[in-house]
């Protein structure tokens, strides 16, 4: 038997599951961590030629797994994708890209990867465990990619934090911000990635497997850096508006002032109203040293 070929790509922040599988007439219910197979039926039609033990795992995270198959037949398949789910992102195709392989043994054994110190048996639910944790893996790199750049942006927020002042109307600090609210976002709606599937005590063999591969893509020590970074991240952002919210009541506060000062002026005439206003202009000035 030959070795098993895993090309996982990420081509877009969500897929519409229930769209594709309608067009493709899969039958399915639906939940968040499902995935729709694309079998040797379907790849057939869309190839036009025998496609033994070739498929398609597509995930709701904008994940697709590919087995066996070759970067034409998924540069085709992605083009026929496309005219079902309208454009895909291939600035992530590029930057978001994974393989690996499942080297087989006489008997039905194989290598789960290359640091395997044992073989195993060859089982039909190797396949789906490995696409999901593929998946996973470039969906978890892309992440890890956005997170890095945001936290060297916000570089500049740091250096506002640390004077102590603000400025709000900076094109570059808003931007920073539109990006921290948009990861805030996707992170909500990609928050099933890091799940985990719940094995039976009669399913000890694939829970085993699943294990392996986990640890080989080092899935959990990842999702706690995301973690920790993503902490940080929302820490500097909340510490940013929170100064931004302060410096707000402090100039209403400073209005109100001046306003109450400024109301007794309509009572003083000539050289009067002139040394009020040169006093006026001074308190403003300390005032404003103070936001």
């Amino acid at each position: 038997m030959n070795d098993v070929l895993f090309t996982s790509v990420l081509i877009s922040e969500s897929l519409p599951l229930e769209k594709i599988s309608n067009f493709f007439k899969i039958h399915k219910a639906l939940k968040w961590k499902d995935y729709i197979v694309i079998t040797q039926y379907h790849l057939e039609m869309i190839l036009r030629y025998n496609v033994e033990g070739k498929s398609a795992y597509i995930y709701d995270f904008g994940a697709i797994t590919f087995v066996n198959m070759h970067t034409a037949e998924i540069k085709v398949f992605l083009d026929y994708l496309e005219s079902i789910v309208g454009l895909l992102d291939y600035n992530l195709f590029m930057n978001s890209c994974e393989a690996h392989t499942i080297r087989m043994l006489p008997d039905n054994q194989c290598y789960l990867c290359k640091w395997s110190e044992a073989p195993t048996k060859f089982e039909p639910y190797i396949i789906p465990i490995t696409a999901e944790i593929l998946a996973q893996s470039v969906a978890m790199e892309r992440i890890e990619a956005v997170l890095t750049q945001l936290l060297n942006e916000s570089e500049l927020m740091l250096k506002h934090l640390s004077r102590g002042r603000l400025k709000g109307r900076s094109r570059k600090i808003s931007r920073i911000t539109t990006k921290i609210i948009k990861f805030q976002y996707d992170s909500i709606k990609s928050i099933h990635i890091f799940d985990r599937p719940k094995f039976s005590n009669a399913s000890l063999l694939p829970k085993e497997v699943h294990e392996e591969l986990f640890e080989f893509y080092e899935l959990y020590d990842r999702f706690h850096i995301i973690e920790t970074k993503s902490h940080d991240l929302l820490n500097i952002y909340s510490n940013y508006t929170n100064l931004g919210e302060k410096k707000v009541e402090h100039r209403l506060y400073i209005l109100q002032a001046v306003l109450l000062f400024l109301f007794p002026l309509k009572y003083l005439i000539g050289d009067q109203i002139k040394v009020a206003i040169v006093y006026t202009m001074k308190f403003i000035s300390k005032l404003m040293e103070l936001v």
